[in-house]
Parts: C-alpha cells; structure tokens; sequence
C-alpha cells in the first residue's frame, strides 16, 4: 500500500515557501518512509511568477454603467 501527501506553507522564519512531500510504502514485511522539502525565497517565487505567470488585469474601468454610491 501506497500513501502520499503534499503540503505547501512557509519556514520558521517566514522567508521562504516549502514544498514537502511525504511517501509511506507499507508492505507485510515492512513500512519505509520518505520526506522531500523543496524550497525557495518568496521574493525569487514572486519575481519568477511575474515573469513567467499569466498576467489578468481588472481595473473599475472595465465595468459599464458602474455609478459611485457615494
């Protein structure tokens, strides 16, 4: 039997964002486990995803007939 699990959060010092994903093999004869924990510095991942991502802009100009209610 196989098990696996992904979680994504942050470092103790809040400067980075961590990837770690978990492996349990559990057989008759055995249980193994692995942990693998990638991570990166928030400002690398958001400079990377402003690069590279998808850029969608909204803006209240873009909405007709929108009247303040002020």
């Amino acid at each position: 039997m196989l098990f696996q699990e992904s979680c994504l959060g942050l470092n103790a010092e809040l400067d980075r964002i961590v990837l770690r994903r978990y492996f349990e093999h559990y057989s008759p004869d055995a249980g193994r486990w692995v942990e693998y924990a990638h991570s990166i510095p928030i400002a690398e991942l958001v400079h990377w995803i402003m690069t590279h991502g998808q850029l969608h802009i909204e803006s209240s100009h873009d909405t007709p007939n929108e009247q303040a209610t002020h």
